[in-house]
């Protein structure tokens, strides 16, 4: 049950990191309906039942549920897929896609989540993620995270992150970037293992124990989200 074991299908979880540039319509929702509920594959951590339709989540604390077209196909991700993240040296930075790999398997390994389950992380810059939240969203401007969950009971889901976003708060709360990446995925698979801060005071109280437990359980440093909105 090591967290060691990363992204070949041989292993215990299944994550795919990928820059924006290399993302394709697969890693973004694909269905826009949910018909199931949780399963009981997840059972370390308390699950929430999923609604009928993909929620995104942001730290913004205004989320949104987004439908497909009268058509019932989802909405076209292919003219956001254009955008590259590069390093000065005009390539791609590896060594957060490494980091996050990492922290994201040891991530699904601490949330107890069984074997087959899978989890698509993307890295980009603001400009993709301010595209990816208004096409999403409605919302003109970049923002830290958005996850969708999938339909396949075997996919839990896709993060997207924002890696020049994460680096700002990660300025403003005083923690490395790595740090600010790690509570940022905490955030998000919470969000896809069906928890929803935005349903009630007792689930804004049962998302924000859940972040605390799983960094604890982790030894990562941070503040959840949810706590950190409350002391701004």
């Amino acid at each position: 049950n090591s967290p060691h074991h990363t992204v070949s299908v041989h292993y215990m979880w299944v994550l795919v990191v990928v820059p924006a540039w290399l993302a394709t319509s697969f890693l973004l929702p694909q269905h826009a309906r949910l018909d199931h509920l949780p399963s009981a594959r997840r059972n370390k951590l308390p699950q929430r039942a999923r609604t009928s339709a993909v929620t995104l989540y942001a730290d913004d604390i205004e989320d949104v549920e987004v439908f497909d077209d009268d058509d019932n196909h989802p909405l076209s991700m292919l003219p956001l897929l254009e955008r590259v993240l590069v390093s000065e040296q005009g390539a791609i930075d590896s060594r957060w896609s490494v980091e996050a790999e990492q922290d994201a398997c040891a991530l699904l390994a601490a949330a107890g989540l069984d074997e087959g389950e899978q989890l698509s992380l993307t890295l980009c810059d603001d400009a993709w993620m301010h595209d990816l939240n208004f096409k999403w969203r409605s919302v003109d401007a970049p923002t830290d995270v958005l996850s969708f969950p999938m339909e396949d009971p075997r996919l839990l889901g896709d993060l997207v992150i924002s890696l020049e976003t994460a680096s700002r708060q990660a300025a403003e709360r005083s923690y490395a970037l790595r740090d600010e990446l790690r509570v940022l995925m905490v955030h998000g698979v919470l969000h896809l293992l069906g928890y929803d801060h935005e349903t009630g005071e007792a689930d804004y109280a049962e998302m924000a124990a859940a972040e605390r437990k799983l960094l604890k359980r982790l030894g990562w440093v941070g503040v959840g989200l949810i706590d950190a909105a409350a002391e701004s």
